[in-house]
């Protein structure tokens, strides 16, 4: 005599264990959206600090542009969890939003440098 099917005898032939993103991609991707993030704000305030108005609205303009590049770091977590989202079908842990915040921190004071090197 066989012994009853229950629902859960075959479950473990049919559950695929390599399903899932890699682990690197975990990484990987809080990573590179919040340096891209925070590089590409980070640019924009840079265009706006140089801006050379007169009048009153060409110092409003510069000035947005430095609070602008001190928002550029936390612009990265935004995207990050977009693209966690989007292309991992997951929520972003509390480890992700770091990584995030620290690739977008050091986008922003590469940039920031940079763009203090070249004026």
């Amino acid at each position: 005599m066989t012994a009853p099917c229950t629902p859960y005898s075959r479950a473990p032939g049919r559950i695929d264990v390599t399903a899932g993103p890699p682990a690197l991609s975990r990484w990987l991707f809080p990573l590179l959206a919040g340096a891209l993030t925070a590089a590409l704000t980070a640019l924009l305030a840079s265009g706006l600090v140089t801006f050379r108005g007169t009048g009153p609205w060409g110092d409003v303009i510069r000035v947005s542009g430095w609070l602008l590049f001190l928002l550029a770091p936390s612009t990265a977590v935004p995207a990050a969890i977009l693209l966690a989202h989007r292309w991992l079908y997951s929520g972003l842990g509390v480890t992700g939003i770091c990584v995030a915040l620290l690739a977008g921190t050091a986008a922003a004071i590469v940039s920031l440098l940079s763009f203090a090197a070249l004026s």
